[in-house]
C-alpha cells in the first residue's frame, strides 16, 4: 500500500488526469461509433431489393 501511495505522490496529477480522460474518451468513442448500426442497415437493404436505389443508367 505504501508503494502505491508513493507512486501516486511521485506522479504529477496532470499525468493521472490525462490518462483517465484518454480512457474515458476511448470507451465513449467506441460505444458511440454507430458502426454496427450502419452495417445492419446495409445488410437490410441488400436483403430487400425494393430498398435499393434503381440505377438511372441503362
Amino acid at each position: 500500500m505504501k508503494n502505491l501511495i508513493n507512486f501516486l505522490k511521485n506522479r504529477q496529477i496532470r499525468q493521472i488526469v490525462t490518462i483517465f480522460l484518454a480512457g474515458i474518451l476511448l470507451i465513449v468513442s467506441t460505444a458511440c461509433s454507430g458502426v454496427n448500426l450502419l452495417k445492419d442497415k446495409a445488410d437490410e437493404a441488400s436483403a430487400r431489393p425494393e430498398l435499393q436505389k434503381k440505377s438511372s443508367i441503362r
